[in-house]
């Protein structure tokens, strides 16, 4: 995964913008129930508040585009 990554839903956003969870694309969606955009897709019909907590804290972490993640899924 590298962050600084353009989402695959516009090529505006970010799917991680590092240091900025509200431009986040991947924060966006694990907060969301809305079908079309949630992350996972399916099987769950709540938000994990502390998974959330969890990314935010690593996209406000991370500072410079390029920057490889290692060890992600």
């Amino acid at each position: 995964v590298w962050v600084g990554a353009r989402s695959k839903e516009s090529s505006d956003d970010l799917g991680i913008a590092p240091g900025d969870p509200e431009r986040s694309a991947l924060v966006a969606r694990i907060s969301s129930r809305n079908p079309s955009a949630q992350m996972p897709p399916m099987g769950t019909h709540l938000v994990d508040d502390e998974a959330v907590k969890l990314v935010r804290a690593f996209v406000e972490e991370l500072s410079a585009p390029g920057r490889r993640v290692a060890n992600l899924p």
